[in-house]
């Protein structure tokens, strides 16, 4: 149950200025964006109020059949699997994706795209287009897994991609645009593409400035595919990652200084996960 915290004038502030940002955003989505941003439950009826107040509010009420089609999708298209617990000596396919993943925590990206596109497929979640972004660069779907939190079944992946290419891309191309991705895509798979370039990106200002120009496939070969190991406990998430022994850059301080420097402020930034799990990198990458 949410618990009843009083909104400050700065959480107020941040819901006018998500609305006004992304008129488009729903109670729901802003409240992962507050608990992300202040690591505070705010429930939907006090942010609805402070939309309200003022005057943000979109059209209300839906048809009562568009409810029972929404419920009826709902319970068919969404298969959702616990993930099970890791071995303690199990490594994680491209663990350094979680870089991105909490880069896209502070950035909102996903959360955003599944809020934009929910006017069109209700029953989207953010775990769902994390899926079908990453799904591309992972051999090992248990890792995957594990990145987004969510074991989504195959079969639910390709359904909904498939409805999700039936939206006119210009509708797309609007929501990118929201967000800062490159609207340069003819189809969702080249909007995945963009998507993940954009959080690369994002994640490049972390790093000292040798790196803050490198596209992704740059920083995939020498961050995002090493390997990982998780800790998880309640309220702590800490990732340590891997490299092999004949990696390219083992002996390059500079890629080291780089590491070290975007894994230490990417904690300091104290990212929370949606299970709220406070994010913990190892700054000091081993060696397989």
């Amino acid at each position: 149950m949410l618990k009843n915290y009083k909104l400050t004038q700065e959480i107020e502030d941040f819901i006018v200025e998500e609305k006004k940002n992304n008129s488009k955003l729903s109670c729901r989505g802003l409240t992962i964006l507050i608990q992300q941003k202040f690591q505070k439950e705010i429930s939907k009826s006090l942010i609805n109020n402070v939309i309200k107040k003022n005057n943000l509010s979109g059209p209300v009420g839906r048809p009562r059949t568009r409810e029972i089609i929404v419920k009826k999708e709902t319970e068919k298209e969404i298969e959702k699997k616990p993930v099970p617990p890791l071995p303690g000596n199990y490594l994680l396919e491209n663990g350094g994706f979680f870089l991105l993943k909490a880069a896209d925590l502070r950035l909102g990206l996903t959360f955003h795209l599944a809020d934009g596109i929910s006017g069109r497929i209700p029953e989207i979640t953010s775990q769902i287009i994390e899926t079908l972004i990453y799904s591309p660069h992972y051999k090992d779907k248990k890792s995957l897994a594990f990145l987004v939190e969510e074991e989504v079944a195959e079969e639910t992946s390709k359904r909904f991609s498939e409805r999700l290419a039936g939206i006119p891309l210009g509708e797309l191309r609007s929501l990118a645009k929201e967000i800062d991705i490159n609207t340069n895509f003819n189809d969702i798979n080249e909007l995945w593409e963009n998507s993940i370039s954009r959080l690369s990106s994002f994640l490049s200002h972390y790093f000292p400035g040798e790196f803050q120009f490198m596209e992704f496939d740059a920083m995939f070969q020498r961050f995002f595919s090493l390997a990982a190991k998780l800790e998880s406990k309640p309220e702590l998430l800490t990732i340590q990652l891997f490299h092999p022994k004949d990696f390219p850059w083992i002996n390059d301080a500079v890629w080291y200084e780089g590491f070290s420097h975007a894994s230490q402020s990417l904690n300091e930034a104290r990212i929370f996960t949606p299970k709220k799990q406070l994010i913990r990198i190892n700054p000091k990458v081993e060696i397989l």
